[in-house]
């Protein structure tokens, strides 16, 4: 009995000692962002345009790291970290580059950031020191937990009056097979192009590069 009354109390300083972390969603995003009266230049086999929709991430990208005391964990340049939880206290950057359930905290009162892990068995956060000072730089990170939808309108050349082009969907990074199209316009009748929405006006094309403008993205 009286080891089972002492483990318990452990268990709970262990756990009550630690931060609570609350969820932060990601958020949806779209890059459909059309400029009409621009002249785009394009060589043969990169995309004319992009449209991609998902989920996102508020992250940062690490540009120096550092040692964290009492730990023989490393922050390491080139690391990426997306906000997946907050508190009063701190916003809560979990590693997407390892995959774990460490990360780093990032005070609101702009003071120096600390490192954290997750308790074995709970859902507290111990914070711990870091060494040296890290730098980072903000940005945004798609959310590998959920579906993200990507098109794709490709210049394949131009043969004589037609100009070929390669039309392909993606969902979380892979090509869809049944949803990659190769087609064919004729550039004496009209030298506008499109398909699913999209239009395209050919401005110049030869079998290197094509000159254009977008008049219309996907629906």
């Amino acid at each position: 009995m009286k080891k089972i009354i002492i483990m318990a109390v452990c268990y709970c300083l262990i756990s009550c000692g630690g931060i609570r972390s609350n969820p932060v969603k990601s958020y949806p995003y779209s890059n459909d962002l059309l400029i009409t009266d621009k002249i785009y230049v394009k060589e043969i086999g990169n995309p004319l345009i992009e449209k991609t929709s998902g989920y996102q991430s508020k992250s940062i990208l690490i540009t120096k790291g550092s040692r964290i005391i009492n730990s023989r964990s490393k922050i390491e340049p080139g690391d990426v970290y997306a906000l997946k939880g907050d508190s009063e206290k701190y916003d809560f950057y979990y590693s997407i580059t390892t995959g774990s359930t460490r990360g780093i905290a990032i005070p609101k009162d702009g003071s120096k950031p600390k490192y954290f892990y997750a308790l074995s068995g709970t859902t507290s956060l111990t914070l711990e020191t870091i060494k040296e000072d890290i730098e980072y730089k903000a940005q945004t990170t798609p959310d590998a937990s959920k579906d993200y939808f990507k098109q794709e309108f490709i210049f394949s050349g131009r043969f004589g009056n037609e100009a070929r082009f390669t039309y392909r969907e993606y969902i979380n990074g892979l090509a869809r097979n049944s949803f990659s199209q190769d087609l064919q316009y004729d550039l004496s009748q009209d030298n506008v192009v499109g398909f699913k929405g999209l239009r395209i006006e050919v401005i110049k094309a030869n079998n290197t590069s094509i000159e254009y403008k977008i008049l219309k993205t996907f629906d």
